[in-house]
């Protein structure tokens, strides 16, 4: 139940992206309007805090009778009874921000509503980070936080278009709650970190409380009960091995998801590691071979542009699906897409995609 809830408020997040695409004008800008973050008392108290029209909303806060009045007076109130994804909640919406709430039951018929998640292109943080300010301000007034970034321009160095969201986090604090800030480049700007870039809208959450942990369904990988995986921000995954006395020893983290699949049908799966490269998808293949973990580097080994687990293409006949897809350019034109099979942390050349799809 904890996975398909959690993949409800994911979904949720797609369909607000959006709404936030306003930007800032770095001229007409000045300091007072963020404040001096630097200066400002770095405590849990506003970690994953939301200020609208002078009140402070706060992930996992029980909210009052009075406040739930005001929010249904000026909010289209949206109520969604329980079934198997949603438990009961009511959704809070008007043109400025967004607050969604837990129903509780508190015993003789009374309930309470609890928050677990906040959007917002008007407010700020209650560490004052409001539309228009930059991602070093954010990441000054948050220096706590993990920051999951990523690549702001393209392989020419040229910025991309799209808004970006970038997410905040807890790394040690148990939970899943997180805030993420959409930004947009402005106008002339042309710091490649992305630091000029500019907040166009905040979204703080509980990932309904969920603990940071990895699934069940996630541990035993590479034929071995005390390696796992796990999604700590659902962005990135981090592979590791739990030892005997409670520590862990990292194996790889990187932004994107990984797989269990066994490539050469000896009954041990190897971890396909969907990650990418220069904008394009770039397979690494985890395996262990006497004892040790190997990766193998798809686009490094065989100088592609791309390369894929071909499972993923739907009308590809199934005695192909276990092979690897690989694609190349010549002189800037893509050619034909070829697959091989893996064994060993080799690759060889099987045939054509084009073969493998009649």
């Amino acid at each position: 139940m904890k996975k398909f809830r959690l993949l409800a408020v994911v979904l949720c997040f797609a369909f607000i992206c959006g709404t936030f695409i306003g930007c800032g004008n770095k001229d007409d800008r000045n300091d007072d309007e963020v404040g001096d973050v630097s200066g400002q008392k770095q405590d849990d108290i506003g970690m994953y805090s939301v200020k609208i029209d002078n009140k402070v909303y706060s992930v996992d806060e029980d909210i009052d009778a009075d406040t739930i009045a005001y929010l249904a007076a000026i909010c289209e109130e949206e109520f969604t009874e329980e079934d198997e994804l949603f438990p009961a909640a009511h959704y809070y919406i008007n043109k400025d921000f967004e607050i969604r709430t837990w129903m509780n039951e508190k015993g003789s018929g009374e309930n309470s509503e609890t928050i677990w998640f906040i959007s917002t292109g008007t407010g700020e943080t209650e560490r004052g980070i409001a539309v228009g300010a930059f991602l070093k301000d954010v990441r000054e007034a948050y220096p706590e936080l993990a920051f999951i970034s990523g690549s702001l321009v393209d392989d020419n160095g040229e910025f991309m278009n799209s808004t970006r969201k970038y997410r905040f986090y807890d790394e040690n604090d148990g939970t899943n709650n997180y805030l993420d800030f959409w930004f947009a480049r402005i106008e002339n700007e042309t710091s490649t970190d992305g630091s000029e870039w500019a907040v166009t809208g905040i979204e703080a959450a509980d990932a309904l409380d969920m603990s940071r942990e990895w699934d069940k369904e996630n541990s035993g990988v590479l034929g071995e009960e005390n390696i796992h995986i796990e999604m700590p921000d659902g962005f990135t995954t981090r592979i590791f091995r739990e030892n005997n006395d409670g520590s862990e020893e990292e194996i790889k983290y990187f932004k994107g998801a990984a797989e269990s699949v066994d490539l050469d049908n000896d009954g041990i799966s190897e971890l396909i590691c969907y990650g990418s490269a220069s904008g394009y998808r770039n397979i690494v293949i985890l395996d262990i071979m006497g004892g040790e973990i190997t990766e193998t580097d798809v686009n490094s080994k065989l100088g592609c542009r791309s390369s894929d687990y071909a499972g993923l293409i739907g009308n590809i006949n199934s005695e192909y699906r276990n092979c690897i897809a690989a694609t190349a350019d010549a002189d800037g034109i893509q050619t034909q897409t070829v697959l091989y099979d893996y064994k060993d942390g080799e690759l060889v050349q099987r045939c054509d995609l084009e073969e493998a799809l009649r």
